[in-house]
């Protein structure tokens, strides 16, 4: 008989495993329980009854923790089927074929799925990606997501902004077992996607039921400390361009040979990127001290947008514009964190788990070039596990140039830094600005390209300066806290005031060599 307590769930409550006898596997609009079963030696069994071939996509990608990319004419289609023992590929086929859709994949090695640090991710499929589409149609795929939809949502104060369709963020009463809660969230109907026990969290799916029914029954189970919407944030407008800037030259690349004579004066000290992930860059290579790709699962963060990457070279100043300034040489290390998908777009759940755990790595600093318009209890939770684990936080306050809050800058655990314009000396046209961001830096840095240098100019690139320069302040002067530092910005920092009369940010616009200089 077939074990209805699904190995994903199964896996990630370890010792747990023999809480329940049978229990059915549901998702979000399923007509009828999917079951999905996969064996000590990797093959698969499935009873899936009026489903559909995006349901049945969506439990292989969240057993495998696959990326699915899927023709949206597939998703909704039929799928009857009963088989037991078959490889994922073979399964695939049974399931496809008959709908005259293919299915391509592409694997990696087994050793690449170790679980970043603490082993608090679990994930050891054979693919990590696969593209299903009628043959000759390869260009209608777009990201699955895992079969999650976005959908807008109408905030109290009348903002609108995106959320994952059907799916809430749970948070664990401190006195409550795990295990209950499970057991009461299943036997009520709902899907427990993931459970983080560090956090104490689980992301849950709710189906098509009505969002104020389901906190009525989350209210009334007393189980649960808090529950919000699944929101998705990304990178902050973009702003690149490719003027050049008379002070950025026209420099060769640092050579690997170049980067490693450089002095060790900052070596020791990590800024962990999260962000898009990083590709091959010479000068950057040998400065990277380990990585994670939080959307694929894998310890290969490879950067599909380039943003992680152009991030990366202004945190490690690889044209050493920052040397020129400051007179100091660079050798930081770098550990880059792939939390945004090829979309460019981030959930919270997401970005969470990879703050959280980036708390517990070796990191020094952790850079944020992103930004959102939600407050999220589950975001501030994770932020709060860094900052308490002594790392400093800095993130970008967003480019839309208005005083609009954005988060994780706008939290106090959280250095947040808006844009200023080197050429006028004023905060940038387009940067957010306001009494919630802290400082404002220099929006403009290098971003790797091959037959021209272009220019990162945004609050991202301002994120990453400061990343850099708080890198080497706490070289010359290891464990300074957030206070001490903030109290240092504000004495290198000259108060400025945006258009309209409001303060750019409550230290003003610093002036990085100051800083540095000052913290000998």
């Amino acid at each position: 008989m077939m074990n209805r307590f699904g190995n994903r769930v199964r896996r990630r409550l370890g010792a747990m495993g023999a809480l329940v006898g049978v229990l059915s596997v549901l998702c979000s609009g399923w007509a009828a329980p999917l079951i999905l079963e996969r064996s000590e030696d990797g093959y698969l069994s499935l009873d899936a009854q009026e489903a559909t071939v995006g349901s049945t996509l969506r439990a292989l990608g969240l057993e495998f923790g696959v990326e699915i990319w899927l023709d949206p004419e597939a998703a909704e289609l039929p799928v009857n089927l009963t088989v037991e023992h078959r490889s994922p590929q073979e399964l695939l086929r049974e399931m496809l074929d008959p709908l005259g859709f293919v299915v391509e994949w592409e694997r990696f090695a087994p050793e690449a799925t170790k679980a970043f640090e603490r082993r608090l991710l679990w994930n050891d499929a054979w693919m990590k990606r696969l593209q299903v589409f009628r043959p000759g149609h390869r260009a209608a795929v777009r990201p699955f997501l895992g079969g999650r939809e976005l959908v807008e949502i109408t905030l109290a104060d009348g903002r609108k902004v995106l959320a994952v369709k059907g799916e809430i963020l749970l948070r664990l009463n401190p006195e409550v077992d795990a295990r209950m809660a499970i057991a009461w969230l299943l036997a009520n109907g709902f899907e427990v996607l993931n459970h983080h026990s560090g956090m104490g969290t689980m992301r849950v799916s709710v189906g098509d039921r009505a969002m104020e029914l389901v906190r009525a029954l989350l209210s009334e189970s007393g189980l649960f400390g808090y529950d919000e919407p699944h929101y998705v944030t990304s990178l902050p407008k973009s702003t690149q361009g490719s003027f050049l800037g008379s002070s950025y030259g026209s420099e060769a690349w640092l050579s690997p040979e170049a980067a490693a004579a450089l002095s060790s004066q900052s070596r020791g000290v990590q800024v962990a990127i999260v962000d898009s992930g990083l590709n091959s860059v010479p000068g950057l290579n040998e400065r990277v001290v380990g990585g994670f790709d939080f959307v694929e699962g894998d310890t290969d963060p490879q950067d599909s947008l380039g943003h992680g990457t152009s991030m990366a070279a202004i945190v490690g100043d690889l044209y050493g514009e920052q040397m020129r300034e400051s007179g100091i040489e660079n050798q930081l290390g770098l550990l880059p964190i792939r939390v945004l998908a090829e979309d460019g777009l981030t959930d919270y759940w997401t970005l969470s788990q990879a703050i959280w755990n980036v708390g517990e790595s070796s990191a020094d600093v952790i850079n944020l070039s992103l930004s959102g318009t939600v407050d999220s209890e589950l975001l501030h939770q994770a932020v709060l596990h860094a900052y308490e684990n002594g790392k400093i936080l800095i993130a970008s306050a967003g480019n839309s140039g208005t005083a609009e809050v954005n988060y994780p800058a706008a939290y106090p655990e959280v250095i947040g830094v808006a844009g200023a314009d080197a050429r006028t000396g004023m905060v940038a046209e387009y940067s957010n600005y306001g009494d919630w961001v802290d400082v404002a830096y220099t929006g403009q840095g290098v971003i790797p390209g091959t037959d021209s240098r272009m220019i990162s100019f945004g609050t991202s690139a301002a994120a990453a300066r400061l990343s850099s320069t708080i890198g080497l302040l706490l070289a010359q002067e290891p464990g300074l806290g957030l206070e001490e530092i903030r109290a240092r910005l504000r004495t290198a920092s000259t108060p400025a005031t945006a258009a309209d009369g409001t303060p750019v940010s409550q230290m003003g616009i610093l002036d990085g060599a100051a800083l540095l200089k000052g913290g000998k």
